[in-house]
Formats: structure tokens, C-alpha cells, sequence
């Protein structure tokens, strides 16, 4: 009797734990939501990689986003304006170099925020009409 209650106590933990992940509120799942044209567009992300989110914005728009490295900390927020501007807005909290044309944006991350940055307008075709998705991945 004393070894099954040894093994119980030993157990126990182990048990507290498996119980605390069962009953724990589910992990926060990634998820995006793009809506209006390239002029005035909307993109609401909650905990969704930044990649997957210019993936989204190249594949809805033809717009290609190329980057060397993008950071892997996923985004949450609401984001508002013109392309240009929603791509500055997901890199806010990063130091990174953007070129602009009417088919391509190039960003060359250079890594976490270290000053102040600039943003330069560079003029974009809007040629791209109005277009919406939301994805939800399972």
C-alpha cells in the first residue's frame, strides 16, 4: 500500500500539470483578416507571423514583398492606410530598409529597433482594385 501511495504523490505533479493544460483556455491561434484596395487598406492579425501576412498582402494584390529575414514574433493590431504604410506599421518595433515600386516591395530586415526611423514615399500604382479575404488557420 505504501508503494502505490508513494507513486501517487510522486505522480501528482505530473498530474497537476496535465490537468492545468486540459483545462487551460486554448492557445491563442493565428489569424488575419485583409480588407479594401492598396490605397486604403485594412489589416486586422492576431498572433499572425508577419511572413504570413505579406504573403497574404503579395498573393491578394500582386504586389511582390520580398525580404532577406523577416523577425518571428508574431503581430497583433489593427493597421490601417496604404500598403506602404501597413508594411511600416507591421515593422514599427524593427530597423529595416524599404524599397517601393509599383510591383515590388523589397525589406531588408536589419534587426530590433535600435533609433529612430524614416519612412520615404516613393510613388505606387493603384492599379489594384478592391479585394477582401479572412483566413483562419486550423
Amino acid at each position: 500500500m505504501q508503494h502505490v501511495l508513494r507513486a501517487v504523490v510522486r505522480a501528482a505533479p505530473l498530474l497537476a500539470l496535465w490537468l492545468a493544460c486540459l483545462l487551460a483556455p486554448g492557445a491563442a491561434r493565428a489569424e488575419y483578416q485583409i480588407e479594401g484596395g492598396v490605397e486604403d487598406l485594412r489589416v486586422e492579425a492576431t498572433q499572425t507571423p508577419i511572413e504570413e501576412i505579406f504573403s497574404a498582402l503579395s498573393a491578394i494584390y500582386g504586389v511582390s514583398i520580398q525580404a532577406s529575414v523577416l523577425p518571428d514574433q508574431p503581430v497583433t493590431g489593427v493597421y490601417t492606410g496604404p500598403l506602404q504604410r501597413i508594411v511600416a506599421q507591421l515593422l514599427e518595433r524593427y530597423d529595416y530598409v524599404l524599397a517601393v515600386s509599383p510591383e515590388k516591395i523589397e525589406i531588408t530586415f536589419l534587426g530590433a529597433r535600435g533609433g529612430q526611423g524614416a519612412l520615404v514615399q516613393v510613388a505606387q500604382s493603384s492599379r489594384v482594385s478592391r479585394a477582401g479575404v479572412t483566413r483562419t488557420p486550423k
